[in-house]
């Protein structure tokens, strides 16, 4: 009767491997999302990820110890109202190729020391008016000095752009300021100020005259088309044509790797699946971002504004499911008005191997984005801009972002 000892213990491994089962179980489908739902901390955690911070110890001062030559660093300061407080936003601006080298210009005032003269000098090259300029608006995780990020900006300065890049609240070296949507879109609209204020400094007969573009990636889709959708607003009803100028939307915004809503993303995405088939998944995950206003609804914000739109996305990206960014140009192409800028969409096949943040490698990357930047050189968006309508739901934001200076 030997075999009754060993029967007993088989049922009691069978009985803890079961325990142990549902309790993973309970824990993994059950407490966790109910964490996730409780908790805006979580949330954000899971969406922002800007407790990632690769490269450690970058030297933001120095970004030519990051591979970067011809490039300055510099720091964006003003009053958030979304914070309540004076925030700083760390830049990079870099030089096209054929000034990455330049250490002189006209200046009278010898008077300046170094940082101020090299400022000065990158200052004039900005607004001189002979070379595009593109503000990048990176993902989620990490900071502007990330390695596919360090990657794209060679791509663009290669092709003679200046390069604007910068870390939103609470990446980088920028303020340690709670990251939300309309917190880092009001960061955006801030640099992109920034910017037209120093390309139109020398410009002033001429308003405009350097054309700017706005490049999102990831996560950075979402904040552009979100920003530009509450440009729009302003200029839409500005009184003020000299402001509706200033305020110009960019010549074309590209998107690199978009999804189309929050909500869809989180259930395309592959952490987002495991989770998708409970029947609490609405409740405890799309309902919890939607009431934390975690939502980047660019399917919606993509139709208020006029700038042309280059889509790229790689069909083996399992970040931002390749659907997803056709989805969004879908919805350009639907909602838009006919008097707004072309909406391009240009997919690359999972054989080229460039999923999520690998684009830049993307051997005919660089004609295609030439292309377009040539297309849009002189077509101001302004122009058809006046008297459209636009999202009456954003005004509330407008009025909470806008009109803000540089301090």
């Amino acid at each position: 009767m030997n075999w009754l000892p060993k029967k007993r213990l088989a049922k009691r491994i069978t009985f803890n491997t079961l325990k142990c089962g549902l309790i993973g179980f309970a824990i993994f489908f059950g407490i966790l999302p109910f964490f996730f739902k409780y908790s805006t901390v979580i949330q954000k955690g899971f969406v922002f990820l800007n407790f990632i911070q690769y490269p450690m110890n970058t030297d933001f001062n120095a970004p030519e110890k990051s591979g970067i030559n011809g490039a300055r660093n510099l720091y964006i300061k003003y009053h958030s109202n979304i914070a309540s407080h004076r925030v700083r936003i760390g830049v990079w601006h870099i030089l096209p190729e054929k000034y990455k080298n330049w250490t002189s210009v006209d200046i009278d005032n010898s008077a300046l020391d170094k940082d101020s003269r090299k400022d000065a000098v990158f200052d004039d090259l900005l607004a001189k008016g002979d070379c595009p300029v593109i503000l990048y608006v990176h993902g989620n995780a990490n900071h502007r000095g990330s390695g596919h990020r360090l990657e794209l900006y060679k791509v663009l300065q290669d092709l003679q752009y200046h390069i604007i890049a910068f870390d939103y609240r609470g990446y980088g070296d920028s303020s340690r300021s709670e990251v939300t949507e309309i917190g880092i879109v009001e960061d955006m609209i801030n640099v992109y100020r920034w910017v037209l204020e120093k390309v139109q400094s020398q410009n002033t007969s001429e308003r405009g005259a350097v054309p700017v573009y706005v490049w999102g990636h990831s996560l950075g889709t979402g904040i552009s088309t979100h920003a530009l959708s509450v440009l729009a607003a302003d200029i839409a009803t500005s009184d003020n044509q000299n402001d509706i100028y200033q305020l110009r939307e960019p010549n074309g915004l590209i998107l690199e790797s978009p999804f189309n809503n929050m909500f869809d993303e989180f259930e395309d995405h592959f952490i987002g699946k495991i989770y998708s088939w409970l029947p609490w998944f609405d409740w405890m995950i799309l309902k919890a971002i939607d009431k934390s206003n975690i939502t980047f609804k660019s399917d919606e914000y993509i139709t208020s504004f006029a700038s042309p739109v280059l889509i790229l996305h790689a069909k083996d990206d399992f970040i931002v499911p390749y659907h997803l960014g056709f989805k969004l140009y879908n919805s350009a192409i639907q909602y838009r008005s006919s008097e707004y800028g072309e909406v391009q969409f240009k997919g690359f096949e999972s054989s080229d191997k460039l999923g999520h943040k690998y684009i830049c490698r993307a051997q005919e990357l660089p004609t295609l984005i030439n292309t377009f930047v040539t297309k849009y050189y002189r077509i101001f968006p302004q122009k058809i801009n006046r008297g459209r309508a636009y999202l009456p739901w954003i005004e509330g934001e407008r009025q909470k972002i806008l009109h803000e200076k540089q301090v």
